[in-house]
């Protein structure tokens, strides 16, 4: 029994100083959306609690394109599959918001409107860590709002510290 549990508590330990619970990191991603056709600069912070599980939060702008522009906000769960010191692949899958502004010819002028709704995403990302700190990440996800699903591609640099 004692021998059972030095070597669990050995294993234990191991895994916790291989693990980069803890890690924050920030970062920037450029995405693409299939159904708005739009392109949109994010910023992302990601936060590593358990060594293979990690929550990001996502904000997204996308620039406007045929008088409607949105912004999404999104908290991101993945869980990180290490393939070596400098790959990891992660299934992922969230749940956000999206605001749609639009901005139309009215009886009165220019008017706008705005839409807001929860989205749920599910997809596959990658990562790979160019340093000690830098590291590169491109993501596929359908993002599915209730009346509309659109893929989306992203790819993106964060800092980690």
């Amino acid at each position: 029994m004692k021998k059972t549990f030095i070597t669990l508590l050995v294993l234990l330990s191991a895994l916790v100083a291989r693990a980069d619970m803890g890690e924050f990191a920030l970062g920037t991603q450029a995405t693409y959306g299939t159904h708005k056709k739009a392109v949109a600069a994010g910023v992302s912070l990601k936060y590593n609690f358990f060594y293979h599980w990690r929550i990001n939060l996502l904000a997204d702008f996308y620039f406007k394109k045929n008088d409607v522009w949105s912004t999404d906000f999104a908290l991101e769960h993945n869980y990180l599959i290490y393939l070596g010191d400098k790959v990891r692949l992660f299934p992922l899958a969230g749940l956000g918001f999206q605001f749609d502004h639009i901005t139309f010819e009215g009886l009165g002028g220019r008017e706008t409107d705005s839409d807001e709704h929860m989205t749920a995403f599910a997809g596959l990302g990658a990562e790979y860590l160019i340093g000690e700190h830098l590291m590169l990440d491109v993501k596929s996800k359908c993002h599915y709002n209730g009346d509309k699903t659109q893929g989306l591609f992203s790819i993106g640099v964060a800092w980690r510290f």
